[in-house]
């Protein structure tokens, strides 16, 4: 019995495996310790559910897409939602064009949608 050589692969099955390693890579999205990290930068003790301004269609699409200002996904927050526009400092309130208002970071709602 002799010793079997290992396969060869061809170029093109070569780039084909590195572009899907590649592509896994770049879509894991962050670990669990990596939102953590993020959320902590956030104070839990900012308030941003006033409505007071905004037209009654607003306060429903907030209802409507189920705004909170507490996550209870430890890996979905407004702050790593695509839809999220932060503010200047990490102590005010953000916006989003899905939920009309004010929108905490450590938010959600069912608008949700992962950071590209």
């Amino acid at each position: 019995m002799g010793l079997s050589r290992p396969r060869r692969y061809t170029r093109r099955e070569l780039l084909q495996l590195a572009s899907a390693a590649a592509l896994v890579s770049c879509t894991r999205g962050p670990t669990p310790e990596e939102v953590a990290a993020e959320a902590a930068l956030y104070s839990r003790e900012l308030h941003c559910m006033d409505t007071a301004g905004l037209f009654p269609a607003e306060i429903a699409t907030r209802k409507k897409n189920e705004y909170t200002e507490r996550s209870e996904d430890p890996l979905r927050y407004c702050f790593n939602c695509q839809y999220f526009k932060p503010a200047a400092k990490p102590d005010r309130c953000g916006s989003c064009p899905n939920v009309p208002g004010p929108i905490h970071p450590l938010g959600h709602c069912t608008a949700w949608t992962a950071k590209r």
